[in-house]
């Protein structure tokens, strides 16, 4: 059981290989309980890189229950199924669904085997200039 959670700041990439070795959700709950307000994501990019847009969560016992335990604050989430991102009013505010404009998504180091400079492919991760993403962050406390 999962209570208190933050999980913010950070930039998930879902590729091609993730569809070749399991289903390409970003979140899979094997038990959900809905603990209210357990689990909050704040001032994340979630980037799904495959060519066939997957539900964004999938539970596998017990029932996911909208606007309880899930928060989403200030994402940047793409490449999902229109619908299947949970949460409306005060459990998903200000979410932007479209692509965040990375300077160079870097075709190559998704289509390798991660055979790239480490120092390439954070340059490549920064935001454009014309990125939907810049600003809309939040202050996280602590």
């Amino acid at each position: 059981r999962v209570a208190g959670c933050h999980i913010y700041n950070n930039t998930f990439i879902k590729t091609v290989s993730a569809t070749e070795n399991c289903d390409n959700v970003f979140m899979a709950f094997n038990s959900f309980t809905n603990i209210p307000n357990a689990l909050h994501l704040s001032n994340n990019i979630i980037y799904n890189t495959t060519t066939e847009a997957n539900d964004f969560y999938k539970i596998t016992a017990g029932k996911f229950v909208d606007d309880c335990g899930l928060v989403l604050e200030n994402n940047c989430i793409f490449g999902y199924r229109e619908g299947t991102i949970p949460g409306d009013a005060e459990h998903n505010r200000n979410t932007v669904v479209a692509d965040p404009g990375f300077v160079d998504l870097l075709a190559a180091f998704i289509d390798s085997e991660g055979n790239l400079d480490k120092d390439e492919i954070l340059k490549g991760l920064a935001l454009a200039s014309d990125s939907p993403c810049l600003g809309t962050g939040k202050a996280v406390a602590s």
